[in-house]
């Protein structure tokens, strides 16, 4: 499915932009989906928390950010009306750069089942959006399932592993940047002489 179909003169200077869907023939690997859920929980982890009351109360752990993670991701897909809907839900919730910090309300504990509020905004110049999620995490369907430790170890492995490639990457990417200055510096110096 295509949204914004392209103009029909490619040299008319009408903007346009396009966004085409499709399934992928057969199973791709989930390194992408690794990627971001490793994103929105570094996300809630670098989050301010706090309890229904308002007070200041610890970050979670990294096993409780991956469950809230991964329930916003299968809440998302439920509740989005299209594949389409669910991918273009699933990007703005990434947010990026236009994201400011992320506050995590833990409402309420009670028998293995934990409520959440996620509230941020995002900013472009002068127009800011503010987004409020929930979601409820039972731990005791978690528990039912079996295994849970060794796959809480799994995971938490995957995600270091992950969280060194981006630490390595954002490392190389400012290199490049501090290098980049140096030589535009260097070469303004030099456009003086």
């Amino acid at each position: 499915m295509e949204y914004f179909h392209s103009p029909t003169d490619i040299n008319s200077h009408n903007p346009f932009v396009s966004i085409a869907f499709h399934q992928a023939p057969s199973p791709e690997p989930t390194t992408n989906i690794c990627a971001l859920e490793s994103h929105f929980i570094c996300e809630i982890l670098a989050a301010e928390w706090y309890n229904a009351s308002g007070q200041s109360i610890p970050r979670c752990s990294i096993d409780e950010a991956d469950k809230i993670c991964k329930q916003v991701i299968r809440n998302l897909q439920a509740e989005s009306s299209s594949t389409e809907a669910f991918l273009i839900n699933l990007s703005a919730l990434a947010g990026g750069p236009l994201m400011e910090r992320l506050v995590m309300v833990r409402m309420m504990e009670a028998g293995g089942r934990k409520e959440y509020e996620g509230r941020w905004r995002m900013k472009f110049g002068g127009l800011e959006g503010s987004f409020t999620i929930r979601v409820c995490v039972d731990e005791r369907a978690e528990e039912m399932t079996g295994n849970a430790e060794a796959m809480e170890e799994s995971w938490k492995k995957q995600y270091l592993d992950l969280q060194l490639r981006i630490r390595d990457r954002d490392e190389k990417v400012g290199s490049l940047k501090r290098g980049l200055l140096d030589a535009l510096v260097e070469s303004n110096q030099y456009s003086r002489i």
